[in-house]
């Protein structure tokens, strides 16, 4: 069944930024599948954003939620920021009620805002290079 999960999860390489969809029941075990699966693909193509879309999930419990944390972590190793956007109301109610802090971790309300933060932020990272 985790396999099943990594084959209905889409990643799709936009310039150099990876958007990922989260649909449906993710299991503990799928989103650590997952993980592993985004960190080969922000190494093998260079992307400098990963941008994941949980707009399709209904729920996001402690361990999910610490594991998106992770994977933005693990992804800024990796010079890529990552933007967590769709984050429904109920979604957010529920991680105030449990005490969760996202920390330094980007959201947005939408993909379209989470990708246009990640290519603002990148024409600042390429300016400062110069």
């Amino acid at each position: 069944m985790q396999n099943n999960y990594l084959e209905s999860c889409s990643i799709i390489k936009l310039s150099d930024i990876l958007i990922v969809t989260l649909s449906g029941e993710l299991t503990d075990q799928g989103i650590l599948n997952m993980q592993d699966k985004l960190l080969q693909e922000i190494a093998s193509t260079e992307a400098k954003g990963l941008l994941i879309d949980v707009s399709g999930i209904e729920l996001i419990d402690s361990f999910i939620a610490r594991a998106l944390i992770r994977i933005s972590k693990m992804a800024k190793y990796m010079d890529a920021r990552t933007i967590i956007a769709g984050i429904s109301p109920e979604i957010a109610l529920t991680l105030v009620k449990m005490g969760f802090y996202w920390g330094k971790v980007s959201t947005e309300i939408s993909v379209e805002h989470g990708i246009e933060l990640l290519q603002k932020s990148k024409t600042k990272h390429n300016k400062h290079k110069l």
